[in-house]
């Protein structure tokens, strides 16, 4: 096979780049509203995700992409208030944890901060992929399913947001020379690569829940078939 053949690895590994690079493009260009960010990211996810999976699309990126901003807008800008709500909440703990350092009462304040900051970074890593893989559901049923992957998979959650941190680390936090370095690549490819590949282990955590769902499932029906023999029998 040539290396330069349309096939070849090396032209499918540069088409799935020039696919995450238009894809971040888009995400930067639609959250510029801020408000948008959410619906914006949501269309990343599902982007990224189909590429990790191997998926073809019949669409153009574009079209993709605008798509799912359209589709998820209302339950995604909803999800991200949420965000931006304990965000807000997470730097108020922190700031009566300062101020009353020292003692009992705020200690227990810290600790409450350190625990709030668990429970929101586990669930904003699977918020926004859960709601691009599972579209239909509303925004209470989302939550519940976004932290029910997140405790199934819960190694794969890991590795995502250690993927997330160790990126964000090494290409804004080193240094201010690679922090100027950082702000232009996260313009241009950054976000894409990140979610491109957090979807790796979002998709196998997602495949965990559901394979944990078809088990329960099976279960489900099985008892209430056995009930209804058990019925029958005694009729």
């Amino acid at each position: 096979m040539r290396l330069f053949d349309l096939n070849s690895p090396l032209m499918d590994a540069l088409r799935k780049f020039s696919d995450i690079v238009f894809y971040n493009l888009l995400f930067c260009l639609f959250s510029l509203p801020v408000v948008t960010a959410g619906a914006s990211l949501c269309a990343l996810c599902e982007g990224m995700q189909k590429l990790a999976a191997g998926e073809d699309s019949d669409l153009p990126v574009f079209r993709t992409f605008w798509g799912t901003f359209k589709r998820t807008f209302k339950r995604a800008t909803i999800l991200w208030f949420i965000c931006i709500f304990g965000y807000f909440f997470l730097s108020s703990l922190q700031y009566a944890a300062v101020t009353l350092s020292g003692g009992a009462v705020g200690t227990s304040y810290m600790v409450t901060f350190y625990a709030m900051t668990l429970l929101l970074v586990f669930g904003f890593q699977n918020l926004f992929p859960s709601l691009a893989r599972w579209q239909d559901l509303g925004v209470v049923a989302l939550l519940f399913r976004t932290y029910l992957v997140a405790g199934v998979g819960f190694p794969w959650t890991i590795l995502g947001i250690l993927c997330t941190g160790v990126f964000s680390y090494v290409t804004l936090g080193m240094n201010m020379n690679v922090f100027r370095f950082g702000l232009f690549l996260w313009a241009v490819c950054g976000f894409g690569i990140v979610t491109y590949l957090s979807s790796f282990f979002f998709l196998r955590a997602a495949a965990g829940y559901e394979k944990q769902q078809e088990v329960l499932q099976a279960q489900k029906q099985a008892a209430e078939e056995t009930k209804e023999n058990t019925a029958e029998k005694s009729e």
